[in-house]
């Protein structure tokens, strides 16, 4: 809780462009070490066994760079916006070059989408009915997560993006997750009791999935499945506060960085842990706090 409060904090006191530019030279600085290590070093920047050839970067599994790298282009596409054109474009470019080679079809479908949302919005008109229909745009985002969810566990022989709607074996997990979180649906299970719940599970379609099921690879069934309906009730109405008062200046930044976050917890679990998703997050919740104050001033 105190690395929470402190990042709270620190994002509340420092200033908007400082924030910025920090955040995008910290994720700049990250990407080059995944390209290089990539490339002088494929020992460890490329992925062995199942995902052999495909890049991992500095991180321990390709799709952990996809995910890191789609989020990234959110960010530097926001850093555009604040004087940091040179490091933004070098940040997209070093980013896109990590997706396509780690292989994960997620993050370059995510990154596609918000490159191609953050142009649409340029125009004046879209961006207007965006805006009025801000609620109705959240509700939409947020509802392709537990479509795919459906989609998965009811129909997991259909063929989606060259994949089948298992989504490699998730609909398995999914179902024992849900299941879980049927036996304490209000208040959770508590943070960080999911891998307790695998070790302890006699479910075989888990056992049989081994490592791979050691997350629930979805971050709003783990919400759910650690905070209850009452936490991911809240979560889900700080995304829609997050909305409130938004000028045309940071809208475009706010709607692509929580389309990123929704897309990437549909296949992954980057959600409430203490991680540069959440810290983003964080970071346009900070920029609604900035409307609100603009707007009474």
């Amino acid at each position: 809780m105190a690395s929470y409060a402190l990042i709270s904090v620190q994002a509340s006191i420092t200033d908007i462009a400082d924030r910025v530019r920090l955040l995008c030279s910290t994720l700049l600085l990250m990407q080059i070490l995944s390209l290089v290590l990539a490339l002088s070093l494929p020992s460890y920047g490329v992925s062995v066994g199942v995902h052999e050839g495909e890049w991992q970067g500095i991180f321990t599994h390709k799709n952990i760079l996809g995910s890191f790298s789609a989020l990234s282009i959110a960010i530097f596409i926001g850093g555009m916006q604040f004087n940091l054109q040179y490091r933004s474009s070098a940040g997209i470019l070093i980013s896109l070059i990590l997706i396509i080679n780690s292989g994960s079809t997620t993050s370059l479908t995510t990154s596609i989408l918000i490159i191609s949302i953050y142009t649409l919005l340029k125009l004046k008109p879209l961006l207007a009915i965006s805006i009025r229909n801000k609620n109705l745009l959240i509700t939409l985002l947020l509802l392709s997560n537990p479509i795919c969810v459906a989609i998965s566990v009811f129909s997991p022989s259909l063929i989606l993006l060259s994949k089948d709607s298992s989504f490699s074996g998730r609909d398995a997990i999914w179902m024992a997750t849900l299941n879980e979180i049927s036996k304490s649906p209000i208040l959770g299970h508590g943070l960080s009791q999911f891998s307790y719940f695998f070790f302890g599970s006699s479910v075989t379609e888990l056992r049989r999935l081994g490592d791979f099921a050691t997350s629930s690879h979805n971050g709003f069934i783990d919400l759910l499945f650690s905070l209850g309906i009452i936490g991911t009730s809240l979560f889900i109405l700080s995304i829609f506060r997050t909305f409130n008062n938004s000028p045309p200046t940071y809208f475009s930044i706010k709607i692509i960085t929580i389309t990123c976050l929704i897309i990437i917890n549909t296949f992954e679990t980057r959600l409430i842990s203490l991680n540069i998703y959440f810290v983003a997050f964080l970071f346009i919740s900070k920029l609604s706090n900035i409307d609100l104050n603009y707007k009474k001033v």
